[in-house]
C-alpha cells in the first residue's frame, strides 16, 4: 500500500512525497524486526539492506520514467531485478521449504507487477491503476503466505 502510495505521490505530485517515502522505508526495519526472532543478526541485517535497495531502485524508476529517461529507467530496471534475484536467494536461504527459484517467480511477478503499476498511473489511466492494484494485493498477500508457511514448516514442525 505504501508503494502505491508512493507511485501515486510522485506522479500526481501531491507534495507528502517525503513523507509517504519515510514511511515506505520503515517497512524493512518493521519486518526485520519480525525476522530477527528466527534469524541471525547478520542475515536479518542483509535482509533489511537489500529490501531497503528494492524500494529506492523502484522509487528511482518511478523518478526516471516520469521524466522520460529510458536510459535509465533501463538501467534501474536490471538493478531492480539483480535485487531482486538476492532477496530471492536470502529468501530461500531463510526458508529452505522453497527454491531459489520460487522466490525469484515471485520478486519478478512482484516487479513487473509495480512497474505496470506505475505505467498506468504515468499513462493517467486511472481505472486500469485501480485494478491492478487488487492483482498486486492478491500477489502480496502470496508473498506472505510463503513467509509465514516458510517460518511454520522450518521452526514449527510439530504444527504440519
Amino acid at each position: 500500500m505504501w508503494t502505491r502510495s508512493l507511485i501515486i505521490s510522485k506522479v500526481d505530485r501531491l507534495g507528502d512525497e517525503s513523507f509517504v517515502a519515510t514511511r515506505l522505508l520503515r517497512n524493512p526495519s518493521d519486518m526485520a524486526n519480525e525476522l530477527k526472532i528466527y534469524f541471525r543478526p547478520s542475515s536479518v541485517e542483509l535482509f533489511t539492506k537489500l529490501f531497503e535497495e528494492h524500494l529506492l531502485i523502484a522509487a528511482k524508476l518511478v523518478d526516471a520514467a516520469i521524466s522520460g529517461n529510458g536510459q535509465l529507467v533501463a538501467q534501474l530496471e536490471q538493478e531492480w531485478f539483480r535485487n531482486a534475484d538476492q532477496i530471492a536467494q536470502l529468501m530461500s536461504e531463510f526458508f529452505p521449504t522453497e527454491t531459489k527459484e520460487s522466490w525469484q517467480m515471485m520478486m519478478h511477478e512482484h516487479l513487473k507487477l509495480t512497474k505496470e503499476e506505475a505505467v498506468l498511473r504515468i499513462g493517467r489511466k486511472y481505472a486500469e491503476n485501480v485494478a491492478i492494484y487488487d492483482t498486486i494485493e492478491t500477489q502480496a498477500l502470496g508473498m506472505a503466505d510463503m513467509i509465514v508457511n516458510g517460518i511454520i514448516k522450518t521452526f514449527f514442525k510439530q504444527y504440519q
